[in-house]
């Protein structure tokens, strides 16, 4: 089974509860595997963590639907 690290981020816009989040699958090597982003609204009134948790769950559930194992990478302290 093959490895990737996964880099998540996400931002959170409190006035417009508008959020951005993304990830990055890397491979050993450092080369881009796979990249994602993605807006969407805070529907859950999680605000700054909301982003965050997105990205790592999409990252996950992309990780499983490839067949491979990942190691996340966050800087989120609110996760972490």
């Amino acid at each position: 089974t093959k490895h990737y690290d996964v880099y998540t981020d996400g931002s959170y816009n409190h006035k417009t509860r508008d959020c951005k989040f993304g990830y990055v699958f890397v491979d050993k090597e450092g080369r881009i595997i796979y990249q994602y982003k993605m807006s969407t609204i805070d529907t859950v009134g999680l605000t700054s963590m909301y982003p965050e948790m997105k990205a790592i769950i999409y990252a996950i559930k992309n990780a499983r639907n490839m067949n491979t194992n990942i190691t996340i990478h966050t800087d989120s302290e609110s996760i972490i």
